[in-house]
């Protein structure tokens, strides 16, 4: 704004003194184009001149709050985003941490209630058990900008069912979840 009042004044003067087309009128309201000799520091703007560029400050007074109302608005809105981004990833990042420890625990609690049985049947549900167990120590817990966390996730998820098959045990993780929620320890 006070390069395009600058410029007001700067057409002022050239049209009191007579000099109107003597300095071109820049695209970028700089006013250095102009040449010093056209402007003795001597010489001042008279008092209408300068009631028109007050006025010129209020009729930009609009422009000018807009864009310091957008500017704040952004500034707001940059930051409100990254609070509640922060916000949903703490909590889909606690609700996929609570379903791999699930699995890890309902894995571990297996192996240990499978490993002293010895028949075919048993062996291959202690594989699977510990296939299981597998994926979940490779699964990308350290990098969670990893894209092979989905699939990661869907192959361990693939898993946990197949596991539950062969154990005939309910293979939703929510019906666990809700069993929990009763208990107070």
């Amino acid at each position: 704004m006070r390069s395009h009042s600058v410029h007001n004044v700067t057409d002022r003067v050239l049209r009191t003194s007579g000099l109107q087309g003597a300095a071109p009128r820049s695209a970028g309201r700089s006013g250095a184009e102009h040449s010093p000799a056209l402007f003795p520091a001597q010489q001042a703007p008279p008092a209408a001149e300068m009631a028109d560029d007050l006025f010129d400050s209020i009729l930009l007074a609009d422009e000018r709050f807009r864009g310091e109302g957008f500017q704040e608005g952004f500034e707001r809105g940059a930051r409100r985003g990254l609070q509640d981004g922060r916000r949903h990833g703490a909590s889909h990042g606690a609700k996929l941490s609570s379903e791999i420890s699930f699995y890890y625990g309902f894995a571990i609690t297996w192996k240990c209630l499978l490993q002293h049985n010895t028949d075919l049947k048993s062996r291959k549900r202690v594989k699977a058990v510990e296939a299981l167990l597998g994926l979940i120590q490779n699964y990308p817990l350290d990098d969670p900008q990893s894209t092979n966390l989905q699939d990661s996730t869907e192959k361990l998820r693939a898993k946990f069912r197949q596991v539950c098959s062969m154990l005939s045990v309910p293979t939703d993780f929510k019906d666990y979840i809700k069993t929990a929620e009763g208990t107070s320890f």
